[in-house]
């Protein structure tokens, strides 16, 4: 059995042959990542909800296709960008679509090298084709400890809900109330977990500065 405290596993062949084939049929559009419906603005804006409009550096860890960086321009333009993938095809792409940005072919989260202020995980973890449900929740719990261990403030990660009435046999729905018991035992206590933008996907914010004003017993990034 995996340690949960190890690194993550690489994704499975099947999960980068799902991507690969996707990238081959549809070239450069959310149905290359297995997305549809034109949500991506919302889903990114919820996951940067935290994350302020000052200089800083991201990893956008899972980049696909690299759709975070028009958004950024737009929203978040003094941030410096950084994409990883595992997809190949992705980050060859993404280097011609986006000259001047760092992408990285990555397999595993402890394969990046330095650190970031804040790390975006979108996507990463709602597909599993071949592994059994608790093989890709231990897998889930390594990948958040080894992500948080490369951010200076925040990570921000979606999931699909685990309460839906629809689930695709590839899918994976994460139970909310487990994450959060494994977020606050393992991880951090100062954490967000946000349902309002989506009502069958959510994120949640990890935050890694944990310094409180004892006086008046509030964190210090708030004071």
């Amino acid at each position: 059995m995996q340690n949960p405290h190890s690194d993550a596993a690489a994704p499975s062949a099947s999960t980068l042959a799902l991507y690969r084939e996707a990238f081959k049929k549809h070239g450069r559009s959310e149905e290359a990542l297995l997305w549809g419906k034109n949500k991506q603005a919302v889903r990114f804006a919820a996951l940067c909800r935290h994350i302020p409009d000052c200089p800083g550096s991201l990893l956008d860890y899972g980049c696909g296709l690299g759709d975070l960086i028009p958004w950024l321009r737009a929203h978040r333009p003094a941030m410096t960008y950084t994409g990883a993938d595992a997809v190949g095809e992705f980050i060859a792409s993404n280097r011609t679509a986006f000259p001047g940005h760092d992408f990285r072919l990555i397999t595993i989260p402890g394969d990046v090298i330095g650190r970031f202020d804040h790390v975006i995980c979108s996507g990463v973890f709602n597909l599993n084709p071949d592994r059994d449900h608790e093989s890709h929740w231990l897998h889930v719990r390594a990948a958040v400890l080894a992500l948080f261990a490369k951010t200076k403030i925040s990570l921000h990660i979606d999931f699909l809900a685990h309460d839906t009435d629809f689930r695709k046999p590839s899918a994976y729905h994460q139970d909310a109330k487990e994450l959060v018991r494994f977020v606050e035992t393992q991880v951090s206590k100062r954490y967000c977990l946000d349902r309002t933008y989506m009502p069958y996907e959510f994120c949640i914010s990890i935050f890694a500065d944990l310094e409180i004003v004892r006086e008046r017993n509030v964190y210090t990034a708030l004071r």
